[in-house]
């Protein structure tokens, strides 16, 4: 059914189909409306509703975009007024544009672009203003072209020409910088003429240092592995140029290069990811990967170039553009070396003339001549990555032989970094002596020696014992180890060394006989300082008696005085209550009405209240109907037919027929399948092979059913009101087609004993307030609330409530009162007047359905606060009683005083134990000879409870369900209340 209105409500609200308006004025009674309107004029005031609110967004929206455009004036005013008292502004293009405004005021008569061929002419043009007297633009139009978002823009529309090379291609007067100071010659020949027509070497490049471990500064490494395509095509990658560029890559750190002296450029992003994935951070961290289209304007000391290009189709792609080129070959320094297929690649002109500059100058080859720096004659053709491998080091094979400041010859292989060997550590055993007794030294040869430590028999001058001591420390210095032999005041021995002071509390373990009879270990200093104190020593032995309740006594023996006055018990209570729940409270309090979900249940529905309330009664007709019988009757009246005798006939999902009986649900275990379970002996008829079963719904069990018709059928031995149960795992029996009759007469005596019970706790808390103001404590505020307690219907939720509501006032209204007779009147006026309003707030509307918790907590702090101000009187007269009356006030109590009158304050409950503790002490401290406590624990609410739990109900021959109190439960004779009728135990 909710399934079902759920959907419905969805259907409706995807709707978008509204009443007019017309027709929602001429509505006076929405009542009369159909289902189907009342969703239509919904559907309108929603409409409306949306409307409003767009409304009202939209005059927002508008506010907003006038304060946002008032900022933005403001923040160009001020970079205006910034910016025209700057001789030089610096600025992106992009900024450039975001500043438009602000430049036209500026007017600034010189623009300078720098890297003008690579900067979009529209970006150039924007830029400019009516006041421009000069354009100055730099850049070098042979390098990359802009990038432009949309490719066909660039390539039919020429957008990626820039403005600079737009007026070079028309002869626009252009002066060319001639001198690079960048390259050395080397690399710069791979240029000219090929790409620049003229270009002059700077002498400071002239001056570059050779590259260590490679014959060449300059060097193109051809093969013929092919490369794969990634990424459906659009990139591609080459295995072994990566696996070479890894390899050399860490033969130059070897040689002593930074990280960050060195760059890897690729021309494909696939290549990129390739080379970032094999070279591990953890010793290529610093090194630059990046791709030739990023790198423009940059430089490095040495750059490793991967061409990538490798395929039998002779596809060049990038490769072909000279602009990619001239990048690519003109961003080293010192040292480029290039790895790629320049039998293809010199099918493109420019690149058959660079293969030519390389050839003639003996800079390409199929491996990269490697030199080791310690032994030039040894040489390594390095033509793939395990080539790499006889230079592990970075040298050679050959051993490096370096004689070390300590003696020892260096265990490596031929290594050129750290050449002075200043950084590495001999791993040899020292072989220096440390004294005069030729002690050799214990350490590996690069740890600091020290002091000799090697153990020397030597005679302890203070107590005269032979002891190993280190060499170098003089024996007056040494504290003797060996173990002490003096004799501690309670007769044990010392248990420190020799060297060191005697202990003063003996850690010896003793056992000690006390008075309770029992035995105690315990440290023997621990012993004295009792003795001396003349304290008796506690017994922490387990109680372990049993208590009245039936719980084992969880106290120690000193805790219980050996026996004569046992802890509280702090068990779990765990009695039945009348619902046949557990109680759920704990042991020695009171037990109350139970708050879980109602248990009671049929096969159509579970009740739906609370345990202790009422049930609804099912009104669905009853189910229970075969070929012989029905009831015709609700399903919550006795059933008016009675239980069938003939077999099932059904046959189970295994084949084999139902071992059941004829109208109930077919027990879940065949006879045959289940041969062992179902013929388990209980009532002793089950291995009967006509034997028929009925299973409980509530726990699963099966019962043989003659057997079990007898166990439901017999009567409870002494009258007592409970629910029949399994016997097998006592589960309450709830659910039973076959004994629906014998569930329902105990279920109907169970809500009587329910209803009794419920009008007995109200009568009990009414009596217990009675017997409150007959001692004098009153509250106004309770008699409405013991009105509403005392309703027809018994709410669980709502009684409880307002159990605690009385609770707390009368314990507010023992507080009044107490305050009265010990405060003086000032300070009994003002807790007075603080109980009243807290008195008033708890039985306000809003406080109904809500939490009592910030009400205890008040209560909480006016009673402590009322203690403190008891204390403080009573320390007051204590001290002007003395004869030099100083410090009339106790810091302490002044201090929770001055604490607790904070009105605000919510009491946490670690502030509430601290507080009591320190209102404890103070009272052990000064030892008050008046009351000084405002409430006495054992003067709250004192109800009887008896009745709710399950045991004290009977039910006498008549039928009459009565209360039995637990008192008369060892008597020999039980009579109804009802009708006086005796029934003998």
């Amino acid at each position: 059914m909710k399934k079902k209105l759920k959907n419905v409500v969805r259907q409706e609200l995807r709707k978008t189909d509204h009443m007019l308006e017309e027709d929602a004025e001429q509505i006076s009674d929405l009542w009369t409306l159909p289902y189907k309107q009342r969703w239509r004029l919904y559907r309108l005031w929603l409409s409306k509703y949306r409307s409003d609110i767009r409304t009202t967004i939209l005059e927002y929206e508008n506010e907003y975009q006038a304060i946002v455009n008032r900022i933005e004036e403001l923040r160009n005013i001020e970079d205006q007024t910034v910016l025209k008292e700057a001789s030089v502004i610096g600025m992106t293009t992009t900024c450039a544009a975001r500043y438009r405004r602000v430049l036209q005021d500026i007017r600034p008569r010189i623009v300078v672009v720098e890297e003008a061929a690579e900067v979009l002419e529209s970006h150039i043009i924007t830029t400019l203003t009516p006041a421009c007297q000069h354009l100055i633009l730099i850049g070098d139009h042979q390098q990359l072209r802009p990038s432009a978002t949309v490719y066909e823009l660039a390539r039919n529309f020429n957008l990626e020409v820039s403005l600079f090379e737009r007026l070079i291609r028309m002869d626009v007067p252009y002066i060319r910088l001639d001198y690079q100071h960048r390259m050395r010659p080397e690399i710069a020949r791979l240029l000219t003429p090929h790409i620049y027509d003229r270009l002059e070497n700077h002498a400071s490049v002239k001056l570059y240092e050779n590259i260590k471990g490679v014959m060449t500064n300059v060097f193109f490494v051809e093969h013929k592995h092919l490369e794969e395509s990634i990424h459906e095509g659009r990139s591609h990658q080459n295995m072994h140029e990566a696996t070479f560029i890894k390899a050399l890559c860490y033969y130059l750190l070897c040689q002593g290069y930074q990280p960050s002296q060195i760059t890897v450029l690729t021309t494909y992003t696939g290549q990129l990811f390739c080379l970032k994935k094999i070279m591990p951070k953890s010793t290529f961290e610093g090194v630059n990967l990046c791709v030739v289209d990023r790198y423009q304007g940059e430089e490095n000391d040495i750059v490793i170039l991967s061409l990538v290009r490798s395929n039998q189709e002779g596809k060049t792609g990038f490769l072909k553009i000279p602009n990619r080129v001239c990048v690519a070959l003109s961003r080293a320094k010192k040292a480029l070396f290039c790895i790629g297929n320049m039998s293809m690649l010199s099918a493109v002109p420019l690149w058959s003339k660079i293969a030519g500059v390389l050839s003639y100058h003996g800079h390409l080859g199929e491996a990269l001549t490697l030199r080791c720096e310690n032994h030039p004659a040894t040489v390594i053709a390095a033509a793939k990555a395990k080539d790499f491998l006889k230079a592990p080091l970075g040298g050679c094979m050959l051993p490096c032989d370096f004689r070390l400041p300590c003696g020892h010859v260096c265990t490596r292989l031929c290594h050129p970094s750290d050449a002075e060997h200043k950084e590495f550590k001999c791993a040899k055993p020292c072989a220096k002596t440390l004294c005069e007794d030729s002690h050799q030294c214990p350490k590996k040869c690069w740890q600091e020696c020290g002091d000799c430590q090697a153990p020397v028999a030597k005679t302890i001058p203070k107590c005269g014992h032979e002891q190993e001591v280190p060499c170098s420390v003089d024996p007056k210095n040494f504290l003797c180890r060996v173990p002490c032999d003096k004799t501690l005041a309670c007769g044990h021995m010392c248990v420190r060394a020799c060297g060191e002071t005697c202990t003063r509390n003996c850690p010896q373990k003793v056992t000690v006989d006390l008075d309770c009879g029992h035995q105690r270990a315990m440290l023997c200093h621990v012993k004295q300082d009792a003795d001396r104190k003349g304290e008796k020593i506690r017994c922490w032995k387990k109680c372990g008696a049993e208590l009245d309740c039936g719980h084992t006594c969880a106290g120690t023996c000193h805790d219980c005085a050996a026996g004569a006055a046992h802890l509280p018990c702090r068990s779990p209570c765990g009695a039945r209550l009348v619902c046949s729940h557990p109680c759920r409270g704990r042991c020695g309090t009171l037990c109350v009405p139970c708050q879980q979900p109602c248990g009671s249940l049929c096969y159509h529905a579970k009740c739906q209240r609370l345990c202790f309330e009422a049930c609804l009664p099912c009104t669905v007709p009853c189910g229970w109907r075969c070929k012989h019988y029905s009831c015709s009757r609700l399903c919550h009246e006795p059933c008016d037919r009675p239980p069938c005798g003939a077999p099932c006939h059904k046959k189970l999902k295994c084949g084999h027929g139902c071992v059941g009986m004829c109208g109930e649900p077919c027990p879940r275990k065949c006879r045959v399948c289940h041969a062992e379970e179902v013929q388990e002996l209980f009532f002793g008829s089950e291995a009967d092979p006509e034997a028929r079963f009925v299973q409980l719904a509530d726990c699963g069990h099966m019962f043989e059913v003659s057997g079990f018709d007898a166990w439901m059928a017999a009567p409870e031995a002494d009258g007592a009101v409970r629910p029949k149960s399994c016997p097998k795992c006592s589960a309450p029996i709830r659910r039973s087609v076959r004994y629906n009759n014998i569930v329902k007469r105990v279920h109907a005596d169970v809500e009587v004993a329910k209803g009794k019970a419920a009008a007995m706790w109200t009568e009990s808390v009414q009596r217990a307030v009675k017997e409150r103001e007959e001692k004098g404590i009153q509250s106004p505020e309770i008699p409405p609330l013991l009105s509403e307690l005392s309703g027809s219907d018994f709410d669980v939720r709502k009684a409880m409530f307002i159990y605690r509501q009385i609770e707390l006032l009368s314990k507010l209204a023992e507080m009044k009162h107490n305050a009265k007779l010990i405060l003086p009147s000032l300070r009994h006026l003002q807790i007075k007047q603080a109980v009243d309003l807290c008195s008033k707030k708890i039985v306000t509307p809003e406080s109904k359905g809500g939490s009592m918790s910030k009400h205890e907590r008040e209560a909480e702090r006016l009673l402590y606060l009322a203690e403190a101000l008891a204390l403080s009187e009573i320390y007051k007269k204590y001290r002007s009683s003395l004869k030099f009356p100083f410090l009339l006030q106790h810091p302490t109590l002044q201090g929770i005083i001055i604490k607790l009158e904070n009105s605000e304050l919510a009491l946490n409950d670690q502030e509430v134990q601290n507080i009591q503790k320190s209102l404890d002490d103070v009272a052990k401290e000064i030892k008050p000879s008046t009351r000084w406590k405002m409430v006495e624990e054992s003067n709250g609410l004192v109800l009887d409870c008896d009745f709710l739990k399950l045991n004290n109900w009977r039910k006498c021959i008549v039928g009459h369900t009565y209360y039995r109190p637990g008192a008369d439960i060892d008597t020999n004779h039980d009579w109804c209340p009802e009708c006086s009728v005796s029934v003998p135990e």
